[in-house]
């Protein structure tokens, strides 16, 4: 059996910690229950076809070209990273129009954070798929996103 690289163990644990999160965040809300449980090509547009699109536009694109313009970094996290977060957020309310939206910039720290960390989109793709799969199976989905 071969050794964890880094990368694989900073992302399994950073997945982990997120379904971790969600899940608490279930039990201290009670079992609330979606207005409409989405079929299969919903659930795979959201958890698997978003995801990817939102990384290579946000991580792939907007923060590597924030990062090669602005070098600051505030410990781990890049001033790209924050920047691209809050564009993500903005552009989540737009969608939602409600303050759960703000909901998304954690883990969109900790996506732009191993894209910096590691150079690539993979690890934030991967985490992003995690992220929606637990989030939607916690939570279901409000009509108003399909």
């Amino acid at each position: 059996m071969r050794k964890p690289t880094p990368l694989e163990l900073e992302v399994t644990l950073a997945g982990l910690a997120g379904v971790i999160l969600l899940g608490l965040a279930e039990s201290f809300m009670g079992s609330a229950r979606p207005l409409v449980y989405p079929g299969w090509p919903q659930w795979l547009w959201l958890v698997v076809v978003t995801p990817v699109l939102e990384e290579l536009a946000f991580r792939g694109f907007l923060q590597t070209e924030l990062r090669q313009r602005l070098d600051w970094r505030m410990g781990r996290i890049s001033l790209a990273n924050l920047l691209t977060s809050g564009v993500f957020v903005l552009l989540h309310w737009l969608q939602s129009q409600t303050l759960l939206a703000l909901a998304v910039f954690i883990p969109s720290l900790v996506f732009g954070y191993f894209k910096d960390r590691f150079n690539s989109v993979k690890p934030s793709i991967f985490l992003h798929v995690v992220y929606n799969a637990a989030y939607f199976y916690v939570f279901g989905v409000s009509s108003r996103v399909l």
